[in-house]
């Protein structure tokens, strides 16, 4: 879909090249499993809970060691 659009951009079919672009974009989308909207709610939800009132009330807690900590190969399953 995409090197037909990119064809017909090149011929100044820009209708018929945008309509192939939209396709393109529309089977990409079903073959994906990102979706904004979880990740924004996701977002909206830990910026409602952790406020600077929700970090002053734990102060102290957690360990003292200031070494950089690395996760690696989480997979995080969103339910639905």
């Amino acid at each position: 879909m995409f090197r037909a659009r990119q064809g017909l951009r090149g011929s100044r079919e820009y209708a018929e090249s945008w309509r192939y672009y939209e396709r393109g974009n529309e089977l990409k989308r079903a073959e994906s499993r990102y979706r904004p909207e979880v990740i924004e709610l996701n977002t909206a939800k830990q910026k409602a809970v952790c406020t600077r009132e929700f970090f002053e009330q734990r102060t102290g807690f957690g360990a003292a060691s200031t070494a950089p900590i690395f996760v690696s190969g989480c997979r995080v399953r969103v339910r639905r």
